[in-house]
């Protein structure tokens, strides 16, 4: 890429050495999430099977960003969907934490 160092909003700098291999590992990753989301949406409650796909399952550390990693996985997914689908994932009413037509 010809760049001398990487600057992200959260993380250490990205040196001349790993700027390669960080964006394809960050691109395998949105490839994983986009997988993931699509195979939710085939489901009735496409949620839950969100809820089961962590952040490992996509390539990346669960300890990454001061152990927020996780947490926004979950966030990047549901907002994946969104963008998708125009809407937000359906949740099984019958789950425990239901709360009626939001869906989170």
């Amino acid at each position: 890429m010809g760049l001398e160092n990487v600057v992200p909003g959260h993380g250490d700098i990205v040196l001349r050495g790993e700027i390669d291999g960080l964006v394809k590992d960050n691109l395998a990753y949105l490839s994983a999430l986009r997988k993931a989301v699509r195979k939710a949406a085939r489901r009735k409650y496409p949620q839950e099977i969100l809820a089961e796909i962590g952040v490992e399952d996509c390539g990346k550390s669960r300890v990454l960003i001061g152990g927020l990693a996780e947490e926004l996985h979950r966030r990047n997914l549901r907002a994946l969907y969104f963008q998708m689908y125009g809407e937000m994932p359906n949740i099984n009413p019958d789950e425990p934490g239901y709360q009626g037509e939001e869906n989170g």
